[in-house]
């Protein structure tokens, strides 16, 4: 009887930001290997609604289906992933989410160009003005106006 072991892929997470309503991740395959995705966390501090899901909408009851808090997760790539990857990053996003009471979350896919993902990565000032642009688009106004001193720390603001 032969056994068949499964080979799992190991996602290395480096976190990149770390503030009060937003961290970023960067996703890479293995420690070394190639880039996966950025996972970015925006935690709206606001109750949910079904205009966070309009997937939802007609199907649920919008009376009852509010939670307190809403959190969005937003992966960005350089290329289309496969559902396997979505499904690997997606859990990976559940274990740091999961155990938030009364919190909905939920995720979306965006794909940049292997140009503009590279100068994200290498460009400090270009990742803030990046990463604040996506902000401001998903609502939120937060300002990273951050000094590369703050870097050394463990939170950035």
């Amino acid at each position: 009887m032969k056994i068949m072991e499964e080979v799992m892929r190991q996602i290395t997470m480096t976190r990149l930001l770390r503030l009060r309503d937003v961290e970023v991740f960067l996703l890479k395959d293995g420690y070394c290997g190639d880039l996966i995705s950025f996972m970015v966390l925006v935690d709206y501090r606001r109750p949910s609604s079904l205009e966070d899901y309009p997937y939802l909408k007609g199907i649920e009851d919008e009376s009852n289906f509010s939670r307190a808090n809403y959190i969005k997760v937003i992966f960005i790539s350089d290329k289309l992933l496969s559902n396997d990857s979505q499904d690997e990053i997606i859990t990976l996003a559940g274990g740091l989410l999961e155990n938030k009471d009364n919190c909905h979350w939920n995720c979306d896919f965006r794909v940049l160009s292997p140009t503009e993902i590279e100068q994200i990565l290498e460009s400090r000032k270009y990742f803030l003005r990046f990463f604040e642009r996506l902000l401001e688009s998903n609502g939120l106004g937060i300002k990273l106006n951050i000094e590369d001193d703050r870097f050394i720390f463990l939170s950035q603001d």
